[in-house]
């Protein structure tokens, strides 16, 4: 009897789970479904590259010089996106002379050589030489421009090839009716340059670098003369850390700078004196077509500032440094003989204040004096400078 009800049970509870199956998807049993993961396909076509470009730098500048005033203007530099193409600009407009200078450059960097093409307005002074002026005042106008090929011999090593198309005028100040003179000069030149030079912040302290150069100007050349122009400059730095040695002792950087020029009836001539050269004598006073120039510098800190000055944070006023030098030169012209004692010299000392516009655009001033130690009867001479000589 009770084997009877058991069988019926079983069956009851047989086609029951049957019925339940049927209704229930097996798929409700299975393992928990895995989260599908999302591919990114690969593109099957390369965008060609669009140009975009930037102004990387765009910065105002201030220099001075005796014959010019303050020189006020602003440059700039830009690249596009890869690096292979940068524009370089600088203009300035001399509030003294009322002269304004001007260049502008390409260079085209994809490949190796390096192609660049340059404009200039650029004027240089010099005092007169025939001295038939009552201010004695000179100026030589130079515009034109330049092809220039580079192409790197070394990491540090590279030689450059320029052609020079310009006009040159001779100018005298006083006399506004005066006719001016003007020459054209066509040119080739080549460079050979060695630079590995070390910077800090806006100086260098050590390395080397030198340049030699120059220039062949025929009428071929599109000269309406012929002339040659050569030039050699070498420069060299060296530290010594006096912080190893001494708590608050700082860097010492021991600068030099040698130069040498010969000029062939070139009209242009090669200026000497004052702050770009020979300090303790006149702004350009000596000219000729043959220089010899040595400049020796110790350059050292002399205490960090980094305090912000003027509202906005408008100047960063960053280190004052201390600097004693000596200058040796002497031009020539063609027919004098360089001899030693002919050279004049001069030494000279100073502060130099280093300070940054809104933290970024750096800023030198220098505050010094220099004495003639060959011309007794010339008195200390003080000038005021931006930047470094060298």
């Amino acid at each position: 009897m009770e084997y009877s009800i058991f069988t019926r049970c079983s069956k009851k509870l047989t086609i029951f789970f049957a019925i339940l199956l049927s209704i229930i998807p097996l798929s409700s049993f299975a393992e928990e479904e895995k989260p599908k993961i999302s591919t990114v396909e690969t593109p099957t076509t390369i965008r060609d590259y669009s140009f975009r470009a930037s102004a990387d730098l765009l910065l105002p500048y201030i220099d001075y010089n005796p014959a010019d005033g303050f020189i006020t203007g602003l440059y700039l530099y830009g690249s596009d996106y890869l690096g292979n193409h940068q524009v370089e600009a600088i203009g300035g407009y001399g509030f003294k002379s009322g002269r304004a200078h001007l260049q502008a450059g390409y260079t085209y960097m994809r490949f190796w050589p390096t192609f660049g093409i340059n404009l200039f307005q650029r004027y240089t002074y010099i005092e007169n030489s025939n001295n038939t002026l009552g201010e004695d005042e000179e100026w030589f106008r130079e515009r034109g421009g330049n092809f220039l090929v580079s192409f790197p011999l070394s990491k540090y090593m590279r030689i450059d090839a320029i052609y020079t198309l310009k006009e040159v005028t001779e100018e005298f100040k006083e006399y506004i009716g005066t006719p001016f003179k003007k020459y054209q000069q066509g040119a080739i030149g080549t460079s050979l340059v060695w630079d590995n030079v070390v910077y800090q912040e806006i100086g260098p302290i050590s390395g080397a670098q030198f340049n030699i150069h120059g220039d062949f100007g025929e009428k071929k050349l599109g000269s309406d003369f012929y002339y040659r122009n050569y030039e050699g400059e070498i420069r060299g730095y060296a530290n010594y850390n006096f912080n190893e040695h001494w708590k608050y002792g700082k860097r010492l950087v021991v600068a030099t700078r040698l130069m040498a020029g010969y000029k062939e009836n070139d009209v242009l001539v090669f200026p000497l004196g004052g702050q770009d050269s020979l300090r303790g004598y006149g702004y350009h006073e000596f000219h000729g077509t043959r220089i010899a120039l040595a400049n020796l510098e110790l350059r050292y800190p002399l205490f960090e500032i980094n305090q912000v000055i003027m509202p906005m944070d408008l100047f960063l006023a960053k280190r004052l440094d201390f600097a004693i030098f000596g200058d040796a030169g002497r031009v020539w012209n063609k027919g004098q003989k360089a001899k030693f004692e002919d050279a004049e010299a001069s030494v000279g000392a100073g502060i130099r204040f280093l300070m940054f516009i809104y933290g970024k655009i750096p800023l030198y001033h220098n505050i010094e004096v220099s004495k003639s130690v060959t011309d007794a009867s010339r008195g200390t001479r003080g000038f005021f400078s931006f930047g470094t000589m060298f």
